[in-house]
């Protein structure tokens, strides 16, 4: 018996130690998105990850993979909405379809190691991954398509909302942030406010006009930012007032 961890869930199988991870996946446990295509590694039809790699699972052997993680085809994406799989819909790359889980799979591999790939790092990544309907520059465009949505998720979610931003990082604001401008202004003695014209420690309409360089959040739509400061987490080891 050998077991391991299949799309998330942990499976245990009575095949034995040498029989093939494909034939486990698709005969014993069911799984028939990964094909077979040439029983020697050499087409990719058959790719899984193990450990988050691509793997050919035509000449893995069962017992090489006890107690590893496995993702399926099936697992990559449980509603199949992984950009992959959008961008190969979307671009319609897919022709007889034989090969196409493999070839997602492989370039799922290929988006962890190069965010941005070029040409070059799409046809060395992917070479071993053959498509006999000759689809590759569909398959390349979805690849960059795909690469170009997870950048910009990732940028998406790097970015604070408001409600997120803490008091002491609009201290730390040095520029004439609306917000950084409201948190001096209420800690200022009456005496010691500033003008709504502008001036130190204020903000007016010429001032916020004058912040081009990246949007702020805290300012209403259509004005401008010079520093984000105020928008950032702090970095390891800088204090958090």
């Amino acid at each position: 018996m050998t077991t391991f961890d299949l799309n998330g869930k942990t499976v245990s199988v009575q095949s034995p130690d040498d029989a093939a991870l494909l034939w486990v996946i698709r005969d014993e446990l069911g799984l028939t998105g990964t094909k077979f295509g040439c029983g020697i590694g050499f087409c990719g039809a058959c790719t899984v990850h193990v450990e988050g790699r691509a793997t050919r699972s035509c000449i893995t052997p069962v017992a090489a993979v006890a107690g590893a993680k496995i993702t399926t085809i099936e697992g990559l994406d449980p509603t199949g909405n992984h950009p992959l799989q959008t961008a190969w819909l979307e671009l319609q790359v897919p022709q007889c379809g034989y090969c196409q889980p493999g070839q997602i799979m492989q370039a799922a591999t290929l988006l962890k190691d190069f965010p941005n790939p070029t040409d070059q790092d799409i046809n060395v990544v992917m070479a071993g991954s053959v498509c006999r309907c000759m689809t590759y520059i569909r398959i390349r465009k979805a690849i960059k398509l795909a690469a170009a949505r997870m950048r910009e998720d990732t940028s998406a979610r790097g970015r604070r909302r408001p409600s997120e931003v803490s008091a002491g990082n609009a201290r730390r604001c040095r520029t004439k942030c609306r917000i950084g401008a409201e948190f001096r202004r209420r800690r200022a003695p009456p005496s010691g406010r500033a003008r709504a014209s502008g001036g130190e420690g204020g903000v007016g309409q010429a001032d916020t006009q004058r912040c081009r360089a990246r949007h702020c959040n805290h300012v209403r739509p259509g004005t401008r930012h010079a520093n984000m400061d105020c928008l950032r987490r702090p970095r390891a080891g800088e204090p958090n007032p």
